[in-house]
This record gives structure tokens, C-alpha cells and sequence, in this order.
């Protein structure tokens, strides 16, 4: 008949009183109360966007009585899933053209985000200052053969982050213990808005100039002097090992 659904499949259990987050005593007091039945499970039935899409984002539908029953509290950060909110929302029509590019889709949305806080930032540092111009013009596309990709990931996951997690806790055991990998959305967030966790514009712009400064010179020595030489491709490799070759071993 044309209707489309999403629902949740999968068996969850009927805590009364815990919510299974934390270790309890094994003497009873915790046991499950059965599970929850299929209709109480949160669904979606021909929304008014036109299509339903999830990418183990927290995706309990907002007016579902979710206080009633708890489905889960660990989620992964939304990025995919608002890309892909976006894309299928622009189109009137979806084809199989479209699926096969929205699966390869190499956007990254937490770059949207942070390239507007490097706009207008100027740095004597010269490493910091090609840095920004590298990534002036960037579409924000995660290509195999993209420089800016590249510093942007390598800036991201091994300079920026490990310094904004040495900002805000200074612990530095509290920090390998409770802070990696770290939440993007949390993290994308502090950044937008610093006052509460870096204490001001001023101190969060210094920490992003910092830290570029310091992933244009790690690019540099990893894929040489040159920019133009640089590639997300020559970072971002997998390796796998034949069956064979693991029994040989």
C-alpha cells in the first residue's frame, strides 16, 4: 500500500529498579522482570519527511514515552545519521544512483562544523598560517587524494582532541580513563561555545592555532614538505590478512 516503518527489533529486559549501566550484588534484589513486549518497543509509521533512516544514533522517537521503559543509554555520535537526514531530505526522489553515492558519501560533518571557527583567525605561526589557507578552500570531503583531508583528520583525531581533552581535565589518569575516545558532539560543541569549558573565544582560538600549527608539521614529517604531496589515502589504509597467511603463521 506505500506505507513505510521503522521499528526496533531485538529482546529488551524489564528492569525495576536499575538500569543496567553499573555492576549490582548477584543476591536477587536485580533480577530481569521478563522483557519488554514488541508493542512497546519505540516505531515509526509513515513519518511526514518521507523516509526513515537511522545510524546508531540515539533515535527513540522524541514524543515516544521513553521514561516508561528504558531502551538504552549508549549511542554513537550523530554525525552519520544527520548526513544522511540531509541528504535524503533534499531529494524529492531517491534512486538507486543515489543510494549507491549516499553509501560512499565522504562528507564529514564535524569539519562543517569546525571550519567556520578557523574563518578569520590569523596566526604569525607560518605552519599554522599554511594550515589555514590549506584548508581555506576545502569542501569538507573526506577524498582519497585530498590534502586538506588529511590535515584535517590528522589535526582532529591526533592533535585537537588530545588537547582539548588536556584542557578541560587536567587529571591527566582521570583523563585515559574516562575521556577517549572522546564524544564528537560533546567535543564539536565545547568548541562552538567555549565559555563554560575553555573559559573564552580567546582560549579556544588559541588552542586551535596551536594544535594546527602542530598537525601541519606531524603532515609534513609523515608525507613531506610539500602539501601538494599530501593525501588522506597515504594515512587512511587497512590491512588485512588472508586466512591463509594467518594459518601459515
Amino acid at each position: 500500500k506505500g506505507d513505510i516503518g521503522w521499528i526496533t527489533a531485538g529482546y529488551t529486559p524489564i528492569r525495576e529498579n536499575w538500569d543496567g549501566l553499573l555492576p549490582v550484588p548477584g543476591d536477587g534484589q536485580y533480577e530481569w522482570k521478563g522483557f519488554l513486549d514488541g508493542e512497546q518497543m519505540p516505531w515509526v509509521r509513515n513519518p511526514a519527511k518521507g523516509f526513515v533512516a537511522t545510524a546508531n544514533e540515539m533515535n527513540v522517537p522524541k514524543d515516544w514515552p521513553s521514561k516508561a521503559a528504558e531502551y538504552g543509554f549508549e549511542w554513537w555520535e550523530p554525525s552519520r545519521a544527520m548526513r544522511v537526514h540531509e541528504v535524503l531530505g533534499s531529494q524529492p526522489k531517491h534512486s538507486v544512483e543515489d543510494s549507491k553515492a549516499l553509501q560512499t558519501d565522504s562528507f564529514t560533518m564535524p569539519a562543517r562544523r569546525l571550519k567556520p571557527l578557523l574563518a578569520g583567525l590569523k596566526s604569525s605561526d607560518p605552519d599554522a598560517a599554511q594550515a589555514l589557507e590549506l584548508l581555506k578552500g576545502w569542501d569538507c570531503r573526506l577524498l582519497a587524494d585530498s590534502s586538506p583531508a588529511a590535515l584535517f583528520e590528522l589535526w582532529w583525531s591526533t592533535h585537537l582532541k588530545p588537547a582539548f581533552f588536556a584542557k578541560v581535565v587536567p587529571n591527566a589518569e582521570v583523563r585515559a580513563l574516562v575521556m577517549a575516545p572522546g564524544d564528537v558532539e560533546s567535543i564539536v560543541s565545547s568548541l562552538e561555545k567555549p565559555a563554560a569549558r575553555l573559559g573564552s573565544e580567546s582560549a579556544r582560538n588559541t588552542l586551535l592555532l596551536s594544535t594546527l600549527s602542530s598537525a601541519y608539521r606531524d603532515a609534513a614529517k609523515r608525507m613531506g614538505d610539500n602539501p601538494k604531496s599530501w593525501s588522506w589515502g597515504k594515512l587512511h589504509q587497512g590491512y588485512f590478512a588472508h586466512a591463509l597467511t594467518v594459518l601459515q603463521s
